[in-house]
Formats: structure tokens, sequence, C-alpha cells
């Protein structure tokens, strides 16, 4: 399952979903409970660097290889703003930055790791999130937000009002599991009576977070694939070809509130592709080594006058 492209996965998934419609009562929604506001009173030693991962299931891996090569040059985040893969990385740095901890509880990890089939989150999601909250379970030493040696925060989207939302306090695997609930992968997750789904429906890269809690510098890393070169053949290919298009556009957006971008020029990974991990490890250094000096000269810049 690991290695099957996106379309396959997602005609499946549609096909399961009109199967079993009106089957389960889980999701509801509630007007009482209003989206949670972003808490912009949170507390920072500094607010200069900003680090932005983002989202883009298995090649997150090429998070670590930018954190390696940042931890070595000196340069370490004032915060850390996490989405989806980039929020399992983050998070895990994030209680731990020790880089060869970090290596370890990710490098070596299968797909199988995170995601195990399951008929139990039907007619919401084909997979188990069990796996993945045995998973951070087991690799996060840190249990809430307060705990962590750095800052972070991690975004997720309100499936009621559409709404990007920052979790930066309370229950951290919790809220990890909520940006990288993926539609159809993972069903979504229940905090505080509202439901929230993977970061990147809204903003794969939140950059505009790091801006709006007042930071003063952003590094973004895009880890996503532009569109596919090969044109659509049949309806599906249209459908996932207009949702590729509108993630292309909501990148653009996010793009425009970093001041450095570590971008890359991956094809044909998939989502839960896990044969690739020391390749895409190996592409997050070359890259990040290509991108330091531009971050070297943005970071001893005198600082904005406001």
């Amino acid at each position: 399952m690991a290695l099957i492209k996106y379309k396959y996965f997602a005609v499946i998934t549609l096909c399961l979903s009109v199967l079993l419609y009106g089957c389960g009562g889980g999701v509801k929604f509630n007007p009482n409970h209003k989206p949670k506001p972003l808490n912009k009173n949170i507390s920072f030693k500094k607010k200069k660097f900003a680090l932005v991962l983002g989202g883009g299931g298995a090649k997150g891996f090429a998070h670590v290889g930018v954190l390696e090569e940042l931890h070595n040059a000196g340069l370490k985040p004032d915060i850390i703003i996490g989405c989806s893969a980039g929020s399992i990385v983050g998070s895990l740095y994030a209680a731990d930055p020790n880089i060869e901890n970090l290596k370890t509880r990710t490098l070596c990890g299968k797909s199988a790791d995170i995601v195990a089939m399951s008929v139990e989150n039907w007619p919401y999601s084909v997979y188990s999130q069990n796996q993945l909250a045995r998973y951070l379970d087991k690799n996060l030493v840190s249990r809430t937000f307060y705990d962590l040696k750095i800052p972070f925060v991690v975004t997720a989207t309100n499936l009621q009002y559409g709404e990007i939302t920052a979790f930066s306090e309370g229950d951290l695997t919790l809220a990890v599991m909520a940006s990288a609930s993926y539609p159809g992968v993972f069903s979504p997750v229940l905090i505080d009576e509202q439901h929230y789904i993977d970061c990147g429906v809204s903003d794969p890269l939140p950059t505009r977070v790091a801006k709006e809690l007042g930071f003063e510098y952003v590094i973004a890393v895009n880890i996503a694939e532009g569109l596919p070169d090969s044109p659509p053949n049949h309806a599906f290919g249209v459908m996932q070809r207009g949702v590729e298009i509108a993630y292309v556009n909501l990148l653009k957006n996010s793009l425009a509130h970093a001041d450095v971008v570590i971008d890359f020029n991956f094809k044909n990974v998939a989502l839960l592709d896990d044969s690739q991990n020391m390749y895409l490890y190996e592409q997050g250094k070359i890259r990040a080594r290509q991108k330091l000096p531009e971050i070297m000269r943005l970071l001893t810049m005198p600082k904005k006058k406001l």
C-alpha cells in the first residue's frame, strides 16, 4: 500500500466512502463551538527566527536533513511551526533537540509504524490512527507543549469552519495527530468538541502564523511537489488535478510570508512511500547547505525597524 500512487488511493477511498455513506455518525458539527483563535500572547525569549516545516507525507524525511544542517551551523530556531509531516518531525526535535536521536526516531521508520488499514473509522477513513498515536507516545519525550525544549506550534484545519487552527498548549500528541490527519487516510481528530483534519487542506506551509506571532524572520521548508507533467486521462484524474492546482495556489500564498524558502524538486514520491527515506534526508541536507549563506546573511542583519 505504501507505494500506491495517490490517484489510485483517491479512487479507492472515494468508492469506499460512497459505499459506506450514512453508515457512521461520528462527526457532528456544533455551531455553539467557535474556531480556536491564535494565541498571540505566548511568551518567547526571542522573536527573531521562526522555522516553518511544511506538509508532504513521506517527503517529511527531508525536514530531518534540513534540521541537521541548521543545527550544525549553530542555528537554533526561536520557534518551530509544523504542518502535517512537519508537525511530526518538528515536535520530535522541539521535545529533544538532539540530531542523532531525531535521526534514530525517523530515518529507520516504515509507513507501517504510523498507518495500519482498519475498518474501525469507516466511513471516514481506511486507516487506524492507533499506529500514529503509539509512534508518538513512544518517541515524543514531551507530552505537552509546556514541556518542550523549543517553542512549538502545530497547525490543523477546523473541519467545520475550514479555518487554520494553531495549537500551542495542551496535549501535544493529539495536536500532532490532528495536523497529520490526511483526509481519507485518517479520520478527523476531536479536540475540545471541534473536529480537525490535516493543515495542508487550508495552509500547507503556515508562514502566516509566524508573522502573526511577531517573528522577525521566517525560514520555510517547502517539501511539496509541483503539478505533475502528465495530463489526466479520466474523470478521477481531472478531479485530482483540480485538488493539486488548489494546493499549489495555497502554497503560493504561504510563500509570500517567508523570508527564505528551502524548497525541493521531488517527483513521484508517494504519500506513504518509505523506500526513499535516506534519499529524502540527504536532499534535505544538500538543499539546506545551499541556502545557508542566504539564511546567515538574513539572521545577521540589523533588527528591522517597525
